[in-house]
């Protein structure tokens, strides 16, 4: 492995500007040149002199531990260091992706169905995105078994706008090995024949080689290694065309390669008589006949000039154990690949542990452990206190250095909720002695309050997130989100966007891995958050939305709590009503409940049908938005509410009281907030996926091929704002493969029932039907017309 370039930390001279020499060489020079001419001697036995000497002193001490390194700073007391937790990933799981070319998918089949000899993916011209997959198929399951397995496991590892249209099982054709081998008598008879048919029979089926990780860890990088998907081990020798008829000059030089092969004494290798192969026909693959007795065996060995004896039984089982070595090679779990590249391991070296200087001070200063004897005079204690006391506001700044160099992997980490970026540790007397003497009672506290106010955690935070964001290739600036802000205060707001950094670092395996994934449709998708495609996620992240917003309906959140979306209902505020003696809603903390409880709470500011009118549900998330007036003549209270844009509306119900009318208002603001948020996600339908059996090349052009469609809630606070739209747009186009063409679909509350009625029912016909079922077709059809009808103009596209 190439060496990596660094910065070093000494001068090429071999000086070490951070020595205990250099450091007090230069706080000799700081002190001349501010005080030279009132303070000359710059002994040993100067006080002065001496304070420098610990100071320096302390300070190589936290240099040393700044000097730790990076594992030892990142392991926690059990010794552990959290990868997870750090977002660091091992280069099994950073370096491989899904398959994207043809040879990648064909290492995934040939991985995974252990009865295939080997495998090839066709992309015929005008067939926009559908594949043909040829089959060699190798001894052990039926034709129906075979292609079900193989379109199962594509189905696994497709990629957006991807089909398989068709599974061709090649016919076999056998050839024969006739040859006469000298051998050295290394190994037995029985292992040698074993050993050609076995190797003979691979290069005559043109069936890859599978090479254990292990294997070549040592010889390669790991970026090189993990090219592609993860296998059982590293898969070559895939041979490019389908039906090259295999070579008998390759099959002699295998021969020749073996070991334990001293000569090869005659040779043929030839089609069986019984083939009938035409020149024209692709379709074929070809195998080896193996002898079924020992009669048949064409392959005759000799040593020192005479015919070698052989057990049928040995060799039929030797056969058989390289055989099942091989497929147990193909079948090997990508686990196997951990930790081939060893992960850095460090010691917990607790460099937070501070010791004070104020110990090494000679007795004479009055200030380490000693302290000052009772019979000296009052004067000299209070002397012995002041240097105390001095000397403290230095070693507060040593102790502070030490426990912002212990919480570094707090500060690293994507777990855990710390809103705090410097961090301090306390002094007492256990480890400065007679502290307690110079410190007010309450200097704790006084300290706490001095680090938030200095504390940018925010900002801090942040910048530490975009460099391991960095690390991956990605960023999350959250500007156009910033400016889109509906309802937040600008705290909360950062706070959610670290929380949008974080979680897209906790799935940047997948979101890199999977960026061009497409659903498996023959699983479960609807109601299964996991199933999604890789554009989906990133785009979700990177727009803020929860993270199991997908695939589940986005209208039933309404439904189930018994309410809906209407036009505005709340009569107009009447002329001239006193909007100065309105009272403003002071924020109440709920406890989290049920949409079902928070709808309970705020029945009386709802109409009875539970109707919520279009403006409340988008501009209702902000408390300022909402007024309380007492009425004199009752002695109830009533809200009003009053969107940015429009004229001002009382909401429905009084009030005895206006805590009544307060906790009501805070619920009808939690309840908005939650129906908004639960209401924000998008679908994806994969519009080659909704072809017909017979769709004409025009049709396939037109609308099936290369193009998805993003149905989106138009009736959110969010998305109801047309520059939120054109982010959601930009977001999706840029997270979609090149090739791949979105359309988005802004549903209305009724448009997006009707989708959520017809898509389900189709995922669930794609997951059990097979393909040309007539209810399939129809249920396809329908989904396809509704969205044909929201398609924009083609004038609009431009």
């Amino acid at each position: 492995m190439a060496e990596s370039v660094t910065i070093p930390k000494k001068k090429k001279d071999g000086s070490d500007e951070f020595s205990f020499a250099r450091l007090y060489q230069q706080g000799l020079e700081y002190i001349q040149q501010l005080s030279g001419e009132r303070w000359t001697d710059y002994n040993l036995h100067d006080p002065g002199v001496t304070i420098l000497e610990q100071l320096c002193f302390a300070l190589t001490d936290l240099l040393y531990r700044t000097d730790y390194s990076v594992p030892d700073l990142l392991t926690g007391p059990d010794g552990r260091l959290d990868y997870a937790a750090l977002s660091l990933h091992p280069p099994e799981k950073i370096f491989p992706s899904r398959p994207v070319t043809s040879d990648d998918y064909r290492r995934i089949l040939f991985s995974t169905i252990e009865e295939i000899d080997n495998v090839w993916m066709e992309s015929p011209a005008g067939a926009g995105g559908l594949h043909r997959i040829l089959i060699a198929p190798g001894p052990g399951r039926s034709t129906k078994e075979l292609k079900s397995a193989v379109a199962e496991t594509y189905a696994q590892h497709r990629n957006l706008c991807e089909d398989v249209g068709e599974i061709v099982l090649l016919r076999p054709v056998s050839y024969q090995l006739k040859a006469s081998v000298r051998i050295d008598g290394s190994v037995t008879p029985e292992e040698m024949l074993a050993e050609i048919y076995h190797k003979c029979g691979r290069e005559t089926a043109g069936r890859p080689e599978v090479i254990p990780y292990a294997d070549l860890a040592q010889k390669e990088r790991p970026e090189d290694l993990f090219n592609g998907p993860l296998t059982g081990g590293k898969i070559s020798g895939l041979r490019q065309a389908v039906g090259c008829p295999p070579s008998a000059a390759r099959i002699l030089s295998v021969l020749q390669e073996t070991d334990g092969i001293e000569q090869v004494e005659s040779f043929s290798f030839f089609a069986d008589p019984k083939e009938n192969i035409s020149s024209t026909d692709k379709l074929v693959c070809y195998q080896l006949t193996v002898p079924e007795n020992r009669e048949q065996a064409g392959v005759r060995l000799t040593k020192n000039g005479r015919e070698t004896i052989w057990s049928w039984t040995r060799f039929r089982a030797r056969l058989k154990e390289l055989e099942f070595k091989e497929r147990t090679l193909r079948r090997r779990q990508p686990t196997a690949a951990a930790h081939l590249y060893p992960l850095p391991t460090g010691t917990c070296r607790n460099p937070g542990q501070y010791a004070s200087i104020q110990n090494l001070f000679p007795d004479i200063y009055g200030v380490n452990a000693r302290g000052v004897p009772k019979h000296c005079p009052a004067e000299e204690q209070a002397a012995a206190a002041q240097l105390k006391a001095y000397l403290l506001l230095f070693e507060h700044i040593l102790a502070d250095y030490l426990a912002q160099l212990e919480n570094i992997p707090s500060l690293f980490s994507i777990e855990g909720n710390l809103r705090q970026s410097y961090f301090r540790q306390s002094l007492d007397s256990s480890n400065v002695p007679g502290i307690d003497k110079v410190l007010m009672p309450d200097a704790e506290s006084f300290f706490e309050e001095l680090r938030q106010q200095f504390d940018t955690y925010r900002d801090r935070k942040s910048r530490v997130l975009d460099y391991l964001l960095a690390l991956y290739g990605e960023r999350f600036t959250g500007k156009s989100l910033r400016n889109l802000n509906t309802h937040m205060r600008p705290d909360e707001f950062q706070d959610h966007l670290l929380d949008c950094k974080a979680k897209l670092l906790k799935h940047v395996v997948e979101v890199n891995r999977h960026r061009s994934a497409a659903v498996n449709y023959q699983e479960a998708v609807w109601g299964n958050p996991e199933n999604i495609s890789g554009m989906q996620r990133k785009a979700a992240l990177l727009l803020g939305w929860k993270e199991d917003c997908h695939n589940r309906s986005l209208t039933e959140v309404f439904s189930k709590a018994g309410l809906s979306i209407a036009d505005d209902c709340c009569s107009d505020d009447a002329a001239g009503s006193a909007e100065d003696n309105l009272e403003p809603v002071p924020p109440v903390r709920l406890p989290d409940e049920s949409i079902a409880d928070l709808r309970q709470k705020a029945r009386p500011l709802l109409p009875k049908d539970g109707s919520i009118p279009a403006s409340l549900l988008r501009h209702g998330l902000r408390l300022k938005a909402y007024g309380l007036a007492a009425r004199e003549r009752d002695k109830t209270v009533r809200v009003r509410f009053r969107p940015a844009e429009s004229a001002a509306r009382w909401l429905p119900g009084l009030f005895a009281d206006k805590e009544q009318a307060v906790l009501a208002v805070n619920a009808l603001h939690r309840l908005l907030e939650r129906l908004n948020q639960d209401s924000e996600a998008m679908h994806v339908v994969e519009h080659i996926l909704l072809r017909p059996a017979e769709a004409s090349e025009a049709e396939m052009e037109n609308f099936y091929s290369s193009r998805i469609s993003v149905a989106l809630p138009n009736w959110t606070a969010h998305c109801g704002q047309e520059h939120f739209r054109r982010l959601v747009e930009e977001t999706v186009r840029l997270c979609c493969p090149a090739q791949v063409m979105p359309t988005f679909c802004w549903l209305t509350f009724a448009q997006m029932c009707e989708f959520e009625r017809l898509y389900p029912a189709w995922l669930d016909k794609k997951r059990t039907l097979q393909s040309g079922d007539s209810a399939l077709e129809q249920a396809a059809a329908k989904l396809a017309d509704f969205l044909r009808a929201q398609q924009p103009k083609e004038e609009e596209l431009w």
